[in-house]
């Protein structure tokens, strides 16, 4: 399916170490009622259909929630676990993870991939006081529940530290990249550009993820239009979320639509490797906002795992990473100033080479997919070593 392929890429991994696993989540099941289940990869998938989208209102999200933490609460309590892994966003999946170890006497690890509530009372989404304190218990909560923490980037883990877990309990984790996957001859590039002549013959750059209001996608929108038709690079966004409508309408207006800027619809990840291999480098868009800099965003490591140059719009542990590493470029703020440093970028051949080298260097050293399983897999240990010893 589209999107985020962390708790599938780990839960196989799980199940070749030899553990039984049971993915509990919320998915389209062409419009049955109840639990379905399902066998991927020898492991175990139950969903429930809970209707959510990206675009749809905050109360309805809530809704959506909290219609599948109270099922997936029991139904993770039936399957008698040994380790409850909750990975979150949103917060309300610690409610499920906290049923299950009511019911089961499980233990919990909990997953923070999004610092929430920071994030979304920095964006404006929790602005009375009855909100923040509900989400801010909610995410004590959480931590109480937990043995152990994993965070996905080193902001998260401080953010989980100051709000009170103990160090020696959370985990760093960074999202993952999946060499072998993205280990495509230059030929599967060729034909997937040779089947979208849109895109033209000179450097194309694509973004691959949400439209939503984080990814500030419409910024992309302002920097095509920087670049006169016929000059400069084309820009490919592929992916959908409630955004989606105003970057089309946006680029229109500005008329950079189907000019130098395309929009596709959302693709299976085994599908992106093609995409990034006909690629000539991978851009990570968002709003340069300090509580949303933790981010650890899949397309960034899909980029080195790619060994494709990756360009930001931020600052944060990713802008520190590039300047370390030089697998990329961190562009200004400005579309103006942005259009000249990639311009000159683009132009440098070296140092385009230069940069995906590095990035691949990073996938195999720092963010391998096999060896960041293995460290998952020591907490989840561990944790259960706490269990035996209770």
């Amino acid at each position: 399916m589209a999107g985020g392929t962390r708790s599938y890429e780990m839960a196989r991994r799980f199940v070749e170490a030899g553990h039984e696993v049971h993915v509990v989540t919320a998915r389209d099941v062409g419009g049955a009622k109840g639990w379905v289940t399902s066998t991927v990869a020898d492991f175990t998938v139950h969903g429930i259909d809970v209707a959510y989208d990206n675009a749809m209102s905050a109360p309805r999200r809530i809704v959506a929630f909290a219609q599948y933490a109270l099922g997936a609460g029991f139904r993770a309590a039936r399957l008698r676990p040994d380790v409850v892994l909750a990975s979150s966003t949103p917060l309300t999946v610690a409610i499920p993870a906290g049923v299950a170890r009511l019911l089961s006497r499980a233990r919990v690890v909990f997953e923070v991939r999004d610092l929430w509530p920071s994030g979304p009372i920095a964006m404006g989404y929790l602005r009375d006081p009855v909100s923040r304190f509900l989400a801010r218990a909610l995410e004590k909560f959480a931590y109480a529940i937990s043995d152990q923490v994993v965070a996905l980037s080193p902001g998260m883990l401080d953010g989980v530290v100051e709000a009170g877990k103990p160090a020696s309990q959370v985990h760093l984790v960074p999202n993952a990249s999946d060499r072998d996957l993205f280990a495509v001859d230059a030929e599967v590039g060729s034909a997937w550009k040779d089947r979208h002549p849109q895109l033209g013959d000179g450097p194309f750059i694509t973004y691959a993820g949400t439209f939503g209001a984080v990814n500030d996608v419409a910024w992309l929108v302002d920097l095509a239009a920087e670049f006169p038709a016929g000059d400069g690079p084309t820009f490919l966004c592929v992916g959908d979320g409630a955004k989606i409508d105003d970057v089309r309408r946006r680029a229109l207006e500005a008329g950079v639509l189907e000019r130098n800027l395309h929009v596709l619809p959302p693709i299976p990840k085994v599908e992106v490797p093609a995409v990034l291999s006909a690629s000539t480098a991978v851009i990570a868009v968002q709003l340069d906002i300090p509580e949303l800099l933790v981010s650890s965003p899949n397309k960034v490591f899909d980029a080195f795992a790619a060994g494709r140059p990756l360009i930001i719009n931020y600052g944060g542990w990713q802008k520190d990473l590039l300047d370390e590493s030089g697998a990329g470029l961190v562009l200004s703020r400005k579309p103006s100033e942005a259009a000249a440093q990639l311009r000159a970028f683009l132009s440098d051949h070296d140092a385009l080479a230069m940069a995906g080298r590095a990035g691949a260097d990073l996938a195999r050293d720092r963010f391998d997919r096999d060896a960041l399983a293995r460290t998952m897999l020591d907490v989840l240990e561990m944790a259960h070593d706490s269990r035996r010893r209770r």
